[in-house]
């Protein structure tokens, strides 16, 4: 009879064990699950930002007798240079590619 009681305590134990594992690993992949998505709307709220600042050159660019070069060397002589990356054709990849 004792060992009856032991091997169902035992089995109760190990059942209670992997529930709290299984519960642990669904909030830590939930967690995770939002963090990214988290991240994932945050870059796509940069790439949109990049796009209004190319978008705010051009306009710029259209106010001034200026040369799309000489605008830019102008911005380099202010210490503003940019690293050519975030071109819009390669925003709106990227963004095209976040939306799938």
């Amino acid at each position: 009879m004792d060992s009856q009681i032991l091997s169902s305590t035992i089995e109760a134990g190990g059942m209670v064990l992997a529930a709290i594992t299984t519960g642990v690993s669904l909030v830590w992949s939930a967690k995770r699950l939002t963090k990214r998505e988290k991240l994932q709307n945050d870059l796509e709220l940069a790439l949109k930002d990049i796009l209004a600042f190319n978008e705010i050159e051009l306009a710029l660019l259209d106010e001034t007798d200026l040369s799309k070069t000489a605008f830019r060397d102008t911005m380099r002589q202010k210490g503003i240079e940019l690293s050519g990356m975030h071109t819009p054709s390669l925003v709106r990849r990227k963004l095209r590619q976040i939306s799938q």
